[in-house]
């Protein structure tokens, strides 16, 4: 139902709020790459990576 998805994409959204914000606390000045993603900033690549 409509309601489901709704809660599923709210808590997926949280989800990746909070681990973004967990990524941003422990990053550690410039990164490597992640291979393929070169031309994407690191915070690009963590979306990136995070929707798959």
């Amino acid at each position: 139902a409509a309601v489901s998805t709704l809660n599923e994409d709210i808590a997926d959204n949280e989800g990746a709020r909070v681990a973004y914000e967990a990524y941003e606390s422990q990053r550690r000045g410039s990164e490597p790459s992640v291979p393929g993603l070169e031309e994407y900033s690191s915070e690009q690549a963590f979306f990136i990576l995070f929707s798959s």
